[in-house]
């Protein structure tokens, strides 16, 4: 049996998630109670969550891509108690914790499993979309598929919220340095807005232009991929 990510393409990803990535939590997630223990125990996460979206006005519908264990929804539904939140994954799992997930939280709208690249979402249909913990998951070309997918079902002014994950692991596939996201995604029609820590916040243009705000170097050290 095939064990490494590495032996699987790109369109076969989702079935290495299914036998490898975080496979026992999906196993043992069967309550709503099960979520609220799990998040509770991941407070610097929540933290860090925090800090990122302080200044950050959400409003409307958006769309989280990659929900996973269901942490992002949770915490932003908390945070922005007026919105609504659609998203996605491409690990199959997550359909064991989907009822858990809108038990828990009411506001959550479609949870599918689904191909980043091809949404089945509408144009112009959401005010923001997060992909946080996401992409760093997925081969590059996907990630760059994507992007433009998110300008497809952004509305003018959305904002696109963006965080790589930066650390070594082996289902980390596609590590990226946060100038190379800001010359990926402004490549598109995205004007990057401001960094929070890791977090890169974009604004969907209005008028079809990307007018690009340059970033602040970079505090503290950083690995380029």
């Amino acid at each position: 049996m095939t064990h490494s990510i590495d032996e699987y393409a790109p369109d076969e990803l989702h079935e290495w998630y299914r036998e490898h990535y975080d496979k026992n939590w999906f196993d043992r997630c069967d309550s709503v109670q099960y979520l609220i223990d799990f998040y509770a125990a991941r407070e610097k996460y929540r933290q860090r969550f925090e800090t990122w979206f302080e200044d950050i006005r959400l409003k409307g519908r958006g769309m989280d891509l990659g929900f996973s264990t269901g942490k992002t929804l949770h915490w932003l539904l908390q945070k922005y108690p007026e919105i609504t939140l659609d998203s996605i994954d491409f690990n199959p799992n997550v359909r064991k914790v989907i009822p858990f997930l809108k038990a828990l939280n009411p506001r959550i709208g479609r949870l599918l499993v689904e191909d980043c690249t091809r949404l089945s979402a509408p144009d112009m249909h959401y005010d923001f979309v997060t992909a946080l913990d996401f992409y760093e998951h997925t081969p590059r070309e996907t990630y760059l598929r994507s992007v433009g997918e998110v300008e497809r079902i952004t509305r003018p002014d959305a904002y696109f919220l963006v965080y790589f994950g930066k650390g070594s692991l082996h289902e980390h596939i596609n590590l990226c340095s946060d100038e190379q996201v800001i010359r990926d995604v402004t490549s598109c029609k995205f004007s990057f807005s401001q960094r929070r820590g890791g977090l890169l916040v974009f604004r969907r243009s209005c008028n079809g232009s990307n007018l690009i705000e340059r970033p602040s170097p970079p505090t503290g050290s950083m690995r380029a991929f």
